[in-house]
């Protein structure tokens, strides 16, 4: 040891240099022995050095090194470090010795601090780490905690360094990976699945410190984890509610939406009843007032073609009114589910064959030719027939009202051996694309200005529609613009369970209800 060292070296290193002889007498000490002990140089020379440090000239010298504790002249104490070493005079005897004490108090602080903080991480819910990237990839420190989240032995994170990869979602892989690479985003925490030993996955949120060499690599990272688990639960379950609750409000709009669109529809029925009404009542009523005139005027006697000419009239426009009432009654009572079918084991071609035959004189007065067409001869399938007669009624009504003078009606009548399918096809104005979707619903019309050159609520359609789908069936409607339209009813082929009650067509009178079905086609 080189004793020839200035004092103010000795300050910076906070190191005392004393000199004993054989006796353990105290010969000399360096001069900032007041700044670190208080003593004077005086009150130390010629003292034993058994008095300061506790051990005499011998225990001196059979230990090369150790630590003691030394009392400052305030009574407190600091830790040195002693070294110490023999001198020898030119004979080779020993003579004395050198004492180099080292302050390292401060040292036994930052150790017990250290202590304190590896006892606090092993007690918090966190995992405090640190892992060496360089030069090779392992964990220099992780708390026990570790072992409660994952449930894998601490000891499984020091032996393999690629244990932390080996259990992570695959999904998060990439996640992993990035907390070992230099150019990653530090400020941000990471979010990762890890596999528990029990199998289920747990949520980690880690945040990072990089500690970097002097050529920029990484070399280690230090920080701290945490089981964030409940709260990716919690997040996913209020996105969850959030979600539903947007379909609330998404239902809720189109909810709205449809309200007001009923609204609308409802608006526009009121309308055109209002004109359905007061047409035929306003027609009724001139045509009273004309034989009223002609009765004041006494000139009733001689005009039989015009009193005929009214009187068709006045019961043309009765059964407009009959319709109409007809169509609102039944169309609310199949809303309120109060519409009843009384199904009979009937021959449906028959029942479709006699509406024709029976509708073909009116059909020829608007100038169109009507068509019936089969596959079979008989198909006996449990129907209403009244019900089934208001469905083809309507059908060919519609088709005479929207077709062209010169124009034809097709009706079918087709066996699909479990179904039966019946079709009105005409080849008239047509219905436009973007309607198709909704002349089934209720108080929509194809054409809604009231300058149109036929009349109706809108009720018909859908009274139909309701009315095949209480048989059990279906309708659907193909058209071109201006080429014409095809309807097809869908009905099951099944019948009644008792075979008495058959469809007896000879005990139906029909005209009636086909001069009210016809009420609102102009001829």
């Amino acid at each position: 040891m080189n004793l020839n060292v200035d004092s103010d070296n000795f300050e910076i290193k906070r190191e005392l240099l004393i000199k004993v002889d054989t006796d353990g007498v105290i010969k000399s000490i360096s001069k900032n022995c007041y700044r670190i002990l208080g003593f004077m140089q005086s009150e130390i020379l010629n003292t034993n050095i058994d008095k300061f440090l506790g051990y005499g000239f011998n225990d001196l010298l059979s230990r090369e090194s150790f630590e003691t504790l030394v009392l400052k002249k305030d009574g407190k104490q600091l830790l040195f470090e002693v070294v110490s070493k023999p001198v020898f005079n030119d004979g080779s005897k020993i003579v004395g010795a050198y004492l180099s004490l080292i302050d390292i108090s401060k040292y036994l602080h930052i150790e017990e601090r250290y202590n304190q903080l590896i006892e606090t991480c092993e007690k918090t819910k966190d995992v405090f780490f640190t892992f060496q990237i360089l030069p090779e990839f392992k964990f220099i420190y992780i708390n026990p905690y570790i072992e409660e989240i994952l449930g894998y032995d601490l000891e499984m994170h020091y032996a393999d360094s690629n244990f932390p990869f080996s259990i992570v979602h695959p999904d998060d892989l990439h996640i992993q990976k990035s907390k070992v690479d230099k150019n990653s985003d530090f400020s941000k925490a990471f979010c990762v699945r890890f596999k528990h030993k029990d199998g289920h996955y747990v949520w980690i949120e880690d945040f990072l410190v990089p500690k970097y060499n002097k050529n920029g690599d990484l070399v280690s990272v230090s920080g701290f984890s945490r089981d964030i688990t409940e709260r990716k639960n919690l997040e996913k379950m209020l996105e969850e509610q959030n979600k539903l609750l947007e379909m609330d409000v998404t239902a809720e709009i189109k909810a709205n939406k449809i309200m007001e669109k009923t609204l609308k529809s409802q608006e526009e029925l009121l309308v055109n009843i209002s004109h359905e009404l007061k047409t035929p009542l306003n027609v009724i009523s001139a045509t009273a007032q004309l034989l009223e005139m002609y009765y004041m005027d006494d000139s009733i006697t001689n005009k039989e073609d015009i009193l005929i000419k009214h009187f068709k009239s006045i019961k043309l426009n009765t059964y407009r009114l009959s319709k109409l009432i007809n169509n609102i009654v039944d169309s609310s009572k199949i809303e309120a589910g109060f519409l009843e079918l009384n199904l009979l084991n009937a021959n449906i071609v028959n029942v479709v064959e006699e509406i024709v035959m029976s509708v073909t004189s009116f059909v020829k007065i608007k100038g169109l030719n009507i068509i019936f067409d089969t596959d079979t001869e008989e198909k006996i399938i449990a129907c209403d027939p009244e019900k089934i007669e208001r469905i083809m009624l309507n059908l060919i009504s519609n088709a005479t009202k929207f077709s062209n003078e010169n124009g034809e009606i097709f009706v079918n009548v087709k066996d699909m051996d479990d179904w039966v399918e019946i079709s009105v096809k005409d080849n008239g104005i047509g219905i436009e694309e973007k309607k198709l979707d909704i002349i089934f619903n209720r108080f929509e019309q194809v054409d809604k200005s009231l300058s149109r050159n036929t009349e109706g609520t809108g009720i018909g359609l859908n009274l139909v529609k309701s009315i095949v789908e209480l048989h059990g069936g279906s309708i659907n409607v193909e058209s071109e613009y201006g080429k014409g339209s095809k309807f097809t009813v869908t009905l099951p082929a099944g019948a009644v369970a008792k075979d008495n009650m058959i469809y007896d067509k000879n005990i139906r009178n029909k005209d009636e209800r086909i001069r009210l079905e016809f009420s609102d086609v102009y001829f």
